[in-house]
């Protein structure tokens, strides 16, 4: 009887061995398959909000495209958070005397705020919000993008004014 019990033992051993290892080797499947979805969640947000960032940025060059109709130049003020561009001919509220005014707002929105006959605030991309805006303002003469245009230290007038450089940041980022 003695023989009999002892390799009962052993199978019984082996058998609770073989148990802790298919736990283990299970918790860590478990561990990196939740790993695997953080990651993805994560990748997810990044994409959004770069894909934000870009539609951000592509509103704003449409909007400083359509400035300076008529002659007048697109410009009417610029600081280092915000820009004030008129001249506009389209949408049809917007033409005229209408400048608009482009900022974030207290809650991150990239809005254009259109003064004139109506004032109307538009979100340039819905349901994004972005923790930084800056400009900088380049004259045709080249060097480094002055900090604003129209007035203060670091400015160049507005109206020499050839290129805008936006930095626009995800809240997230």
């Amino acid at each position: 009887m003695r023989s009999a019990s002892v390799p009962r033992a052993f199978a019984l051993v082996e058998l609770v061995v073989v148990l802790a290892l298919l736990g283990i080797v299970a918790g860590a499947v478990t561990s990196l398959v939740g790993w695997g979805f953080r990651q993805q969640a994560v990748v997810e947000q990044q994409e959004s909000e770069q894909e934000a960032v870009h539609q951000g940025l592509s509103r704003l060059a449409d909007l400083i495209r359509r400035a300076g109709a008529a002659g007048r130049p697109a410009i009417q003020a610029g600081a280092p958070d915000s820009i004030d561009l008129r001249g506009f001919t389209r949408p049809p509220s917007w033409a005229g005397s209408a400048t608009v005014h482009v900022s974030l707002d207290p809650t991150g929105r990239l809005v254009a705020t259109v003064q004139g006959g109506n004032t109307a605030v538009v979100d340039l991309v819905p349901g994004a919000r972005f923790r930084e805006l800056r400009f900088g303002y380049a004259a045709a003469g080249g060097g480094d993008p002055a900090t604003s245009c129209g007035s203060g230290g670091d400015s160049v007038p507005c109206a020499q004014v050839s290129a805008v450089e936006v930095t626009l940041g995800a809240a997230g980022s």
